[in-house]
């Protein structure tokens, strides 16, 4: 398991010539990481002297922040599962029309599993980028800045799986199926640059000199 290795292990093998880890995994890993900023700065504010109007919001924050943070962590592998399945599909043999029509099969079928794991992933870092603007807002000032760069991590973890969903949808022959997912991705898309436009301002307005 992926998540079970130190951080060097995890990039020599993101690096090195292997199916997995790849984009998605990396992808899982900025979104938790974007999630475990989000958290610290919750943390730094529960119960901090001049923050106490806002600590019961930073308590429910952190709540939901760690818990998007545990299953981000638990993508990391659950992707990189999905892609080396589907890269022994393209192993099956392909001789007569019965085995043909098996490996059709299988391919729409871990085709599916690949395209549904970064659709999780975009999901959840939307959480996170709307999460981020809230603590930004309301938590320690003095994590500001690590406030800011939570939401920008979980933009980029958003954006990192919503290729990730693309490049599997292409190889899925279910019109239905990719219609209805590449609305719902870019619905999370929209709201995400919105919420990269408003965190921004917010920024702005938070470090003007």
């Amino acid at each position: 398991m992926f998540i079970q290795k130190n951080i060097q292990e995890f990039l020599n093998d993101l690096a090195a010539k292997k199916p997995a880890p790849g984009g998605g995994a990396a992808a899982a890993l900025t979104g938790a990481l974007a999630a475990a900023l989000a958290s610290m700065v919750c943390n730094y504010t529960i119960g901090k002297k001049g923050c106490e109007k806002n600590s019961p919001k930073m308590q429910e924050l952190l709540i939901e922040t760690e818990n998007i943070r545990q299953r981000l962590t638990i993508l990391i592998d659950l992707d990189a599962q999905a892609f080396n399945e589907l890269m022994n599909v393209y192993k099956m043999p392909k001789n007569t029309d019965e085995e043909i029509a098996l490996r059709q099969n299988a391919l729409e079928e871990k085709s599916k599993k690949a395209a549904s794991i970064p659709m999780q992933i975009a999901a959840l870092s939307l959480k996170i980028q709307q999460m981020s603007i809230i603590i930004l807002e309301q938590g320690n000032k003095e994590l500001a800045s690590d406030a800011v760069l939570a939401g920008i991590l979980g933009h980029a973890a958003l954006k990192s799986a919503y290729y990730n969903v693309l490049i599997n949808l292409w190889t899925i022959k279910d019109e239905k199926y990719k219609t209805n997912a590449s609305a719902e991705l870019n619905e999370i898309l929209q709201k995400a640059e919105h919420l990269e436009k408003q965190m921004e301002k917010t920024s702005e307005k938070t470090f003007a000199l």
